[in-house]
């Protein structure tokens, strides 16, 4: 058996708990979340949905790529 990564157990703001984590795909280091299958409706359907976690968005305040625009 081979370590893919780890998951940490959180919970959001509303009260669900959900894991966060980071696997490895090959050389490829992914973040993911994991959240209960709310939505099962059959023996078969699968306990927890993982997604891929998108990278959070952050803007540099130093940066003069916008200079011409305006300060608002």
């Amino acid at each position: 058996m081979r370590k893919l990564g780890a998951l940490w157990e959180n919970t959001s703001k509303k009260g669900a708990k959900y894991m966060s984590g980071e696997i490895e795909i090959g050389r490829e280091k992914v973040k993911v979340l994991v959240f209960r299958n709310n939505r099962k409706d059959k023996e078969r359907s699968p306990d927890y949905i993982i997604y891929e976690r998108e990278p959070r968005v952050t803007y540099d305040s130093t940066s003069d790529a916008d200079d011409d625009m305006p300060p608002f």
